[in-house]
């Protein structure tokens, strides 16, 4: 039961968290942070209800100025980040995944903090052109379209030909179905 609450714990994670690393005047602070609107506070107590069971210290903010009012729930004690991290990094892919190696690698004394920072930032840029939000390029070229075309005519499977370009199914099915 437990794998089934740390595995739900890094998707919530995954969608609506945060990984920080920030600059205090003296030091640097990691913490984790998961936000959600205060229509949505059974999330935040589910989130609750596993860090009890971890015995991690958290503590509970409620935003209430904002344009949309949210509640936020913080892991900011070194240690337990450190023990959270390490528990959920199994389930965790992409840009979170990678921002989880990078702190720590920081808590290890593997890194430095403000290196790490900088890595933060590039990963949280999720445009091909330096700009946040937009879609990146294609990973097939336009050229490829009616090669692609053509073997899924002449019987090849959406599969085998979305495994030539490194692509999913759908990718290759809308290929051959657009206009």
């Amino acid at each position: 039961m437990f794998e089934i609450e740390l595995s739900w714990l890094a998707g919530f994670l995954e969608g609506d968290g945060s990984f920080i690393i920030a600059k205090t005047s003296s030091s640097y602070q990691y913490r984790i942070v998961i936000s959600q609107s205060l229509k949505d506070t059974h999330l935040i107590d589910e989130t609750e209800k596993i860090y009890k069971k971890l015995e991690t210290n958290y503590y509970i903010y409620d935003s209430l100025k904002r344009k949309y009012p949210q509640r936020m729930i913080y892991v900011s004690r070194k240690n337990d980040v450190y023990k959270l991290m390490k528990m959920i990094r199994q389930y965790m892919r992409g840009r979170k995944g990678n921002q989880i190696d990078l702190m720590v690698k920081c808590i290890d004394g593997k890194m430095d903090p403000e290196e790490a920072r900088r890595l933060f930032k590039s990963l949280s840029i999720r445009s091909h052109d330096g700009k946040r939000g937009g879609r990146k390029p294609s990973k097939i070229p336009a050229s490829d379209y009616e090669t692609i075309k053509k073997r899924y005519k002449d019987g090849e499977t959406l599969s085998n030909i979305a495994k030539d370009y490194d692509v999913t199914k759908q990718a290759i099915w809308y290929i051959i179905n657009r206009k």
